[in-house]
């Protein structure tokens, strides 16, 4: 997975993508990587070579006009590979260019070299990309510059795909009809905002349920195993039992581009698996109370592309949490809600410009929790023996987030709070409430306290 890029960081050098190569042992010679020449990406392998820029006064160079308006138009009128004076070159595989790095075809600067045909349209997008400054050298091999982000092969794979389908039907609008980078969402459809890096760290936990069921100690019961067992399984909403991770800190990077994707579809199986796993810690920890939780995404679905790498990781245990439904959505009290977080999130990457980026960091924490044998008896209606102490009490993993907290990490000397650090309310949400004042607060924290009348407010307080 690719280190995070700063935002406003812009590739200038020309970049060599030696596209389609095969895995052949490469000797380093440990020269270190001109900081004037671009890197080197191969198909499969990423590298990025930097050499000078050359310049072209072709108007043409081996790229089709429908090629050209197909690169114009998935960049969001970003790419003029014509304008750029950009060329591709077909060569034999025993071209020593090609040989030299161990590669079928390869992008450097502006121009491509390719052995097959069927490379033209991943070549043709690294092109872009350089042109777009998504690349930097960020190693060496044999002295050259070397890239070792994969999101930008597999985005190549994806974009040198629809190149090739757009071309091939004909769809070759004219350069100047494609909107830029800011144009907003006039035009053929909105510009889509971006997430090109996606790290989460993150730990493989059993559910609540399977937690339980592990733990406990069934000699402390006068019901046989197999009763306690179906006793729990029967109040229990039912969930997956194997180990599902729980990420603890997601690193971002979120953009904006002119790529002419759509939001991926939202897929709701794992978030709403993430939401039982809440309910059923929720209920552990209350004594039985319900409440609604729902998989909560960490970095927010609207800001996906279905052309981002890791879009598959959106709606995936390693971005979700469970939450609250005031928490998620937001409540009378916005501020203390994940939706103020999620909302900074969407409108700091609305700001951004052209190939502009930030970083963000979410730190997720998680206190685990202690159960008695008394606790597991009322909630589920079992007998302790008189020859074991109720009050003995086991630990339990917690999938509830006592705390939420994000911060751009653009500069890392100096990360910069997006908000609120969300509290879960795990503090105070599993003990009675005891007085009007407690009461209040607490139905604040919900959409009831804005459909309440200023009259049953002031019968309430005065409880």
């Amino acid at each position: 997975m690719s280190k995070l890029t700063p935002p406003g960081s812009v590739q200038t050098d020309t970049l060599l993508h030696p596209g389609h190569a095969r895995a052949e042992p490469r000797q380093s010679h440990g020269k270190a990587a001109s900081t004037t020449s671009p890197p080197l990406q191969t198909m499969g392998e990423l590298r990025y070579h930097n050499s000078p820029l050359q310049r072209r006064t072709a108007s043409h160079n081996g790229i089709g006009l429908g090629e050209n308006a197909a690169v114009a138009r998935l960049s969001g009128g970003r790419v003029d590979l014509h304008a750029l004076g950009a060329s591709v070159q077909r060569v034999p595989a025993s071209d020593p260019r090609l040989k030299a790095v161990g590669a079928r075809s390869l992008a450097q600067g502006r121009q491509a070299l390719i052995s097959n045909e069927a490379d033209r349209g991943h070549e043709m997008w690294h092109l872009a990309q350089q042109a777009m400054g998504k690349v930097r050298a960020d190693s060496t091999v044999a002295g050259q510059g070397l890239n070792t982000q994969p999101a930008l092969e597999r985005e190549a794979d994806q974009m040198g795909a629809r190149i090739t389908g757009l071309s091939a039907a004909g769809q070759d609008a004219p350069v100047a009809e494609s909107r830029s980078a800011d144009a907003g969402t006039t035009g053929e459809g909105p510009i889509q905002r971006r997430v090109p890096d996606f790290q989460s760290t993150n730990k493989d936990i059993p559910p609540p349920t399977t937690d339980l069921l592990d733990t406990l100690n069934y000699s402390y019961f006068t019901q046989t195993q197999k009763q306690v067992k179906q006793a729990i399984l029967d109040k229990m909403v039912p969930t997956k039992a194997s180990d599902t991770p729980r990420p603890s800190r997601i690193e971002a990077e979120i953009g904006k581009d002119g790529l002419l994707d759509s939001t991926p579809k939202r897929k709701t199986h794992k978030s709403g698996m993430v939401g039982k796993f809440g309910v059923n810690e929720f209920g552990l920890r209350s004594g039985g109370t319900h409440e609604v939780y729902e998989g909560g995404h960490l970095i927010p679905h609207e800001l996906w592309s279905d052309q981002d790498p890791e879009v598959d990781e959106a709606d995936d245990y390693v971005n979700l949490v469970p939450m609250s439904r005031n928490m998620n959505v937001g409540h009378s009290d916005a501020a203390k809600s994940w939706a103020n977080i999620e909302a900074k999130l969407v409108d700091a990457a609305g700001k951004l410009t052209g190939a502009n980026t930030f970083s963000v960091a979410i730190d997720i924490t998680h206190d685990g929790y202690n159960l008695s044998y008394n606790d597991v008896a009322k909630i589920f209606n079992l007998t302790i023996k008189k020859t074991k102490k109720g009050t003995d009490t086991f630990k339990m993993f917690s999938w509830l987030p006592s705390r939420i907290a994000a911060n751009d990490i653009t500069k890392p000397t100096k990360p910069t709070s997006l908000g609120f650090a969300v509290e879960n309310e795990l503090h105070d949400a599993f003990t009675p409430i005891k007085s009007s004042a407690k009461l209040i607060e607490a139905l604040k924290r919900t959409p009831i306290w804005g459909r309440m009348s200023d009259t049953l407010k002031d019968d309430i307080a005065g409880l």
